[in-house]
């Protein structure tokens, strides 16, 4: 045995290999295999031809042509027939070698099949895959029916049959109303907290407009574009009186448990209290935020929010919200579902409710429009209120009146087109 070294090509040296001499004659065992299987390939094929010779067969009786005689005399059949015999015992002699069975050992141990058993983590991941497919189904069917409920399409048969509500004309162009810059917000107006009775209201020369609160109607521009919805109440429900006694007794249940009559309000809409509840953004915030609110007011709001009467009168307003500005209504939806689980209303919807004659107070007043809509209790009116200032001419002095008013800060708006940045 000896060691013998290789180099690289910088003349380092690596990996001794250890090297046996043997003598192995190569050549010679591959000339006899050769040889081996050129004698089988022989054999073969003379078992062929005895065969074709037996049965006195031959390619040639196939042709028309008479066959040629043949060179030599053919050989006797006994020749033939003993070859044939050798041939077929080599064969069978051949194939009964390649089809004789292995024979195993008599006393080999049989080994039986280990039982299958499932794998713990294959069976956990497809546990946790399934969990989470059902997940997401869940919240594919919540999303599709809260888009349902709150951006519903009005079906073209129910628009199609709808009685198209009369129109109150005016003089003013909607595009021409005050607005800040970029138009998210409303301007500030100098009759802004004022309070004015109905006699000073006729003294400046406004437009009455008499409405039972039953029947729909539209205020217009000078270009027939629709400003103000009076969009009423529910046409032949004798429950939306209790749905409106309940809203009633509500707010009577938040201003007791809040003590706002304990209190002296003064603010720029006027000298009446009022509680805000919901996101805004505006007024120094920096990112729209829920306002702030004591412990107690913020308790009786919620419980105010919960109540089923308050919600159903909420569905008639987003139902009337879909009916007269649904393209507005799919931008709300489009837009503010970024930052809510449901749409809240730029265009306000105000609901005046309680006990008092709406033909002796609690007009509407619409400053730009120089009109002034009766309101009866239970009833509901849309409006664009960034653009058309509003206001209320108060009740007699021995009744009482709530609103409730439904709106979307315009700095919200502002907020997701600028990609959640404040400027």
């Amino acid at each position: 045995m000896s060691l013998s070294t290789r180099t690289t090509r910088s003349g380092r040296e690596f990996s001794p290999w250890s090297i046996i001499p043997t003598v192995f004659p190569l050549q010679a065992s591959l000339g006899r295999a050769i040889e081996a299987e050129d004698g089988m390939f022989r054999a073969s094929r003379t078992v062929a031809e005895v065969d074709v010779g037996i049965l006195g067969y031959s390619d040639q009786e196939e042709t028309s042509d008479p066959p040629s005689p043949p060179s030599s005399p053919p050989p006797s059949h006994s020749v033939l027939l003993r070859g044939h015999h050798e041939h077929v015992e080599l064969a069978e002699a051949r194939m009964a070698a390649v089809s004789e069975p292995l024979s195993l050992p008599s006393q080999q141990t049989s080994v039986s099949p280990a039982p299958y058993r499932s794998s713990g983590r294959k069976a956990h991941a497809k546990a946790g895959k399934a969990k989470r497919r059902a997940t997401k189904r869940l919240l594919a069917r919540e999303a599709r029916d809260e888009q349902a409920s709150f951006a519903h399409k009005i079906r073209s048969s129910v628009a199609k049959h709808h009685p198209i509500p009369p129109s109150v004309p005016t003089t003013t162009n909607a595009r021409l109303l005050k607005h800040s810059k970029g138009a998210w917000i409303g301007a500030r107006h100098s009759s802004g907290g004022k309070t004015l009775t109905l006699e000073e209201v006729r003294k400046l020369n406004f437009e009455f407009v008499s409405w039972n609160g039953i029947d729909p109607q539209v205020i217009t521009d000078q270009e027939g574009r629709i400003v103000i919805a009076l969009a009423g109440r529910p046409v032949g429900d004798p429950t939306w009186s209790d749905a409106i006694e309940g809203l009633t007794e509500a707010a009577k249940k938040v201003a007791v448990d809040t003590g706002l009559y304990k209190r002296t309000w003064s603010h720029r809409r006027g000298t009446y209290p009022t509680v805000a509840m919901g996101v805004s953004y505006g007024g120094g915030q920096r990112s729209p935020q829920p306002l702030a609110l004591p412990p107690g007011i913020r308790r009786a709001m919620e419980h105010f929010a919960g109540n089923n009467h308050v919600n159903r009168v909420v569905n008639f307003v987003q139902s009337c919200f879909t009916f007269y500005a649904p393209k507005m209504c799919k931008y709300y939806t489009e837009i503010l579902q970024a930052l809510f689980s449901q749409p809240t209303w730029w265009m306000v919807c105000c609901c005046g409710f309680w006990a008092f004659d709406h033909t002796k107070g609690g007009h509407l007043i619409l400053w730009p429009l120089k009109k002034a809509i009766q309101f009866p209790s239970g009833s509901a009116i849309l409006l664009p209120s960034a653009l058309v200032e509003h206001g209320n001419v108060p009740v007699q002095e021995d009744e009482t009146r709530f609103s409730f008013t439904q709106y979307a800060a315009g700095g919200l708006f502002r907020w997701i087109d600028s990609c959640l940045c404040n400027s």
